[in-house]
């Protein structure tokens, strides 16, 4: 929550659940990145896992709605304009400035722990409340500091007051924007480590791809590595050849392009196309020919990842950006 613009007469305070966002992302993220794994999570499927993951984040990246309150003093009128993500078009609710009676942070607390959180509402005059957010959230403080910087520019009451000894409101809503700040840029730093896993391994398929020759082989054994761990299972298709570059015999069991691990399904369909003893074509790399490949295909991990990884970066950049512009 900012306040974006202030003068003797109008005072406008934005909400756009930067940290709700944010953290909606990076769950959408961690989703789709388990789902394309294929492993399994506590006896269940990675996708179902995932895409619940994923799914949850989204949810909470498009569902929290902009909310914008301009107070104008000038116009003695109350205005709140509030929208969803990625539209223009807003809804608008006008109310007289003089029905503005009070400004409150109210408080929820969890039934499982106590735990309180807070939300920023203006009270009017028939004990209606018109809540910055549907939802509360973590923070009293920078809730209360802009509390008071509201009922202060409107002469009105507050039951927020601020702890002794602490900042002035001004100083602890531009702490929270700083922290914001830091928040998108935390953002922009998971992405960019997505991006870049899926665009290592994205250079080293296509390199592989495209220029490994191809060489006749032989089977010798197949075989899936089962990789066994408390929150699921990994799958590793494994064919073991034989093939000969230059009168050197050489054997492998690198059998996909890049390392890949998913679910069992997938890793037996893969060695079921082959036999053991049966001749196939291998692709080997002309630098060094003891390093090959027999499955001639596209990971999926890899597009994944540096999909990913583009629209969070892309995501905290704007949120950066956004919050640069905003002044208190």
């Amino acid at each position: 929550m900012r306040v974006t613009h202030q003068t003797p007469d109008l005072l406008v305070v934005a909400e756009d659940a930067v940290g709700m966002r944010a953290g909606g992302g990076i769950v959408a993220a961690f989703g789709a990145a388990l789902a394309g794994t294929g492993t399994r999570v506590n006896n269940l499927p990675a996708e179902i896992v995932g895409g619940g993951l994923f799914v949850i984040g989204v949810l909470f990246l498009v569902l929290p709605k902009i909310s914008t309150f301009y107070f104008n003093r000038g116009e003695k009128r109350l205005v709140v304009s509030r929208r969803r993500t990625f539209r223009s078009e807003s809804g608008y609710d006008e109310y007289p400035l003089r029905d503005v009676v009070a400004v409150r942070a109210e408080g929820a607390s969890s039934s499982e722990d106590g735990t309180k959180t807070w939300r920023v509402a203006v009270v009017l005059a028939d004990g209606r409340s018109i809540p910055f957010t549907s939802y509360y959230s973590s923070g009293y403080n920078a809730k209360a500091a802009m509390a008071a910087i509201i009922a202060g520019f409107l002469g009105v009451e507050t039951n927020a007051p601020l702890p002794v000894g602490l900042r002035s409101p001004h100083a602890i809503v531009r702490g929270s924007r700083t922290a914001s700040v830091a928040l998108a840029l935390i953002f922009v730093a998971f992405g960019a480590l997505f991006g870049s896993i899926g665009a290592v391994r994205l250079v080293a398929e296509y390199r592989r791809l495209v220029t490994w020759q191809p060489v006749e082989a032989t089977v010798l054994r197949t075989r899936v590595d089962v990789r066994y761990d408390s929150d699921g299972n990994t799958y590793r298709p494994e064919v073991m050849y034989r093939y000969s570059v230059n009168d050197q015999t050489y054997t492998s069991t690198h059998t996909l392009p890049v390392n890949e691990s998913r679910s069992g399904r997938w890793a037996y369909r893969v060695i079921e196309r082959f036999a053991v003893g049966g001749r196939y074509t291998a692709w080997y790399n002309p630098a060094k020919p003891s390093d090959a490949f027999i499955v001639r295909s596209h990971s999926i991990i890899a597009p994944v990842f540096t999909a990913i990884g583009l629209v969070v970066t892309l995501g905290g950049c704007m949120a950066v950006v956004g919050s640069l512009k905003r002044s208190v």
